[in-house]
């Protein structure tokens, strides 16, 4: 993402593992939606235990009911439980039928069904002036494109008093991020709603399509919403993908590709889903634009906050908002723009403002407990001056191949040569921290061999190398090791004043899935990274180092290995035929990470040819002699 600090935000539906956890008896308490306060599982698997003893007392309090079902549903949702909502629907319907709270279940225990819509007429039919229906009149008119008849609901919903004047304001900023004739995309409650209420009753941006990505998925909200776009009927559902957001993805390419509206991605909406888009996203406040050609979004962001965005609200304690706890982990969305505009404060001399949005932005942090973030930026960790390698800058960059506008990739996994590198750097700042964090773990290489292997010597079992050679791949490393080499190796390469250096700045990182996927196909789409369907040539020789101990040896090969495929376990990480773009063992070899943390691409020297092609997916949880690391570079200037 263009102009982006990468910071780890986590909001709307979390855990909330920094809540406090009361530790004496629960009362019963009022439940309500996850949308307006949130609170711990654990919260909601005792509250629920709680109104299940109140109903034991008395099976006709209806408060009771209510509450019972709520905490139930939302024990599953956020504490990970199982409680068979149907059936507590059912017994409530049984024991108290036909009243508010009994109708508002029914529906929910299965919203989607538009049988049970007719339980939301009946309970807004007695008591018209209780808030709980007005979510669900909009969403059902809303995805079966009656919007005409939602507009009472909003208007409703803004005056019942139930509506949050922080989620309000962040939404009305939101749509302040954006042109006015522009498709938002959205991702939950949130941030959709709230933005279509400042629409229809307050006239805000009426001109932006705000289009809920996950409703995308039912098939009347997406006819209705593409209709109005005047984009073509998406032909392909749900179904056609392995995963939702692989669907996603495709929806949101068919309206890039069917419309010359801009399109904006909401803060909010999933880090998977952004991933794809990446490379052509530009943050604008608290939305990122999708635009293939360059722009300048400082200066849109710098506009937005100073002449656009509502912030007072952000400076103030709002002791009467009931969302106001959840509005502050929203509010840590604004960082990624705030940190970019202070910076660009600081670069023009614009002192006294880029103070007053420092104050700002310790206050979200610190509000949304996420002070952590902000004390690297700010130089709070009393560091001592970092003393940096002198290293190769050509060789460095030699090492890096083009995969497409802005994306480069190294020729082979990082090597052991490579990463002691770094570790000797690491010892020489007395960086003991980091070099705890990136040590490697011993491995007992001869316990993976089987019992005809076990008795060969050094000689043949490592006769290409040792897996600790400096030209190996480094392996039996954590996620976080990989991920601290590629910040250390970017610091360097920026802060190198070498005169052919060929790039200003850079982020060296791992890829993300995709751009992994797109570096081992090679501009071909084909099983394996050679552009082939077999994973041996014509000869019958193995073009990768797998687990082929069940395949019979290569007869006709001139060089025989005992290993069948030139290794028992990893081998020279430049070994075997590059790719089309002239990537080394892409498959195979050590599986390599990617962005996604626990998730690596390839496959190993310890996996079968069939899981070592470009879409098999690995996971790990901790280091492992199987998996190591591919850089990649990203070109900022």
């Amino acid at each position: 993402m263009k102009n982006t600090i990468l910071i780890i935000l986590t909001f709307l539906i979390s855990n909330l593992a920094f809540a406090n956890v009361k530790l004496t008896t629960p009362k019963p308490e009022t439940i309500y939606r996850i949308t307006e306060v949130q609170e711990t599982g654990i919260f909601y698997i005792e509250q629920a235990k709680v109104w299940k003893a109140v109903l034991e007392a008395d099976k006709t309090n209806v408060t009771a009911w209510y509450n019972y079902f709520s905490a139930a549903r939302y024990a599953n949702i956020i504490g990970n439980q199982n409680n068979d909502l149907k059936s507590i629907a059912t017994d409530m319907w049984a024991t108290i039928p036909d009243v508010y709270e009994s109708h508002i279940v029914q529906h929910w225990v299965d919203s989607w069904n538009p049988e049970t819509f007719k339980h939301i007429e009946a309970a807004y039919a007695l008591a018209p002036e209780r808030y709980e229906t007005y979510h669900s009149f909009i969403t059902h008119y809303e995805v079966s494109g009656a919007s005409q008849k939602a507009k009472p609901f909003y208007e409703k919903w803004f005056n019942s008093g139930h509506i949050s004047n922080a989620m309000m304001a962040w939404n009305y900023n939101v749509l302040m991020s954006v042109n006015e004739d522009a498709i938002l995309l959205t991702h939950g409650d949130n941030d959709t709603y709230h933005a279509w209420i400042l629409q229809n009753v307050q006239g805000v941006q009426r001109n932006v399509k705000v289009v809920n990505i996950n409703l995308l998925s039912l098939e009347s909200y997406q006819n209705t919403v593409f209709k109005s776009l005047g984009i073509p009927t998406f032909t392909q559902s749900m179904d056609n993908f392995t995963s939702n957001i692989e669907f996603q993805t495709a929806l949101v390419q068919h309206i890039i590709d069917n419309t010359q509206r801009p399109l904006y991605f909401n803060a909010t909406n999933s880090h998977q889903l952004k991933e794809a888009f990446k490379t052509d996203l530009y943050v604008t406040g608290l939305a990122s634009l999708h635009s293939k050609s360059e722009i300048d979004n400082i200066s849109i962001i710098k506009n937005n906050v100073e002449n656009r965005f509502i912030t007072d609200y952000m400076k103030i304690n709002l002791i009467y908002d009931r969302s106001v706890e959840l509005a502050k982990r929203l509010n840590l969305t604004y960082l990624n723009s705030y940190f970019l505009l202070y910076k660009h404060y600081k670069e023009s001399g614009e002192i006294s403002k880029a103070k007053e949005l420092k104050s700002t932005i310790v206050k979200i942090a610190k509000d949304g407990n996420r002070e952590s973030l902000i004390k690297d930026y700010f130089g709070q960790n009393d560091a001592k001056t970092r003393i940096y390698p002198e290293l190769n800058i050509k060789d460095i960059q030699k090492k890096f191949l083009k995969i497409e506008r802005n994306i480069w990739a190294a020729e082979t996994e990082l090597t052991v040569e490579d990463y002691e590198t770094f570790l000797m750097d690491l010892v020489k700042n007395r960086d003991f921290e980091t070099i705890e964090i990136c040590k490697t773990e011993k491995v007992n290489w001869k316990a993976f061999l089987n019992e005809s292997q076990a008795n060969l010597k050094d000689t043949q079992i490592f006769k290409n190398g040792h897996p600790d050679d400096a030209k190996m791949p480094i392996q039996s490393i954590n996620y976080e090791a990989a991920v601290a080499y590629c910040k250390w190796l970017t610091e360097v390469y920026n802060r190198s004043e070498y005169k052919k250096k060929k790039f200003n700045k850079v982020i060296f990182r791992l890829p993300t899935e995709a751009e992994w996927e797109e570096a081992a196909k090679g501009r071909l789409n084909a099983d394996y990274p050679w552009g082939g369907y077999s994973y041996t040539n014509a000869e019958g020789c193995y073009l990768s180092n797998f687990d082929v101990a069940n395949d019979k040896p290569c007869e006709d090969c001139k060089v025989k290995f005992s290993s069948n495929d030139g290794g028992f376990f990893t081998v020279p990480a430049d070994s075997y035929f590059p790719n089309n773009y002239g990537l080394y063992n892409l498959s195979g070899n050590v599986a390599e990470m990617t962005a996604t943390k626990g998730f690596a691409k390839g496959g190993s020297w310890n996996d079968t040819p069939e899981n070592c092609k470009v879409s098999s997916n690995q996971t790990f949880t901790k280091p492992s002699p199987k998996v190591g690391f591919r850089v990649f570079m990203e070109i900022v200037n």
